[in-house]
């Protein structure tokens, strides 16, 4: 059994260079157990990620640098309510657990 999840989390590992990396860390978190409905759906766009997430200071210099530089944005997280509740703002819902990976395409 150990051996199989091994094999599982190593094969989830490899295809992070292999193939589309959202479909990768989503298979890979399912993999290691991680469940959600949770969702948060972003186009990738990084003018679509700068207005869902703003600066404190918008148009600051290194905001303007992130523009230049970055193509794309990806966000994927995981994080259980066990993990939240430690941190005292509990979600008080069924659901296990959110995802999280962030991802930058330069």
């Amino acid at each position: 059994m150990k051996n199989d999840i091994r094999k599982r989390i190593g094969h989830a590992l490899i295809a992070l260079s292999d193939e589309e990396f959202t479909e990768a860390v989503k298979h890979l978190l399912d993999v290691l157990g991680y469940e959600s409905e949770r969702a948060i759906d972003l186009s990738g766009k990084v003018d679509d990620f700068i207005f869902q997430f703003r600066a404190p200071n918008e148009n600051a210099q290194t905001e303007q640098a992130f523009c230049e530089d970055v193509q794309s944005v990806r966000i994927l997280f995981q994080v259980t309510e066990e993990e939240i509740g430690k941190r005292g703002g509990g979600v008080g819902t069924s659901t296990r657990a959110m995802r999280g990976v962030f991802s930058l395409s330069l």
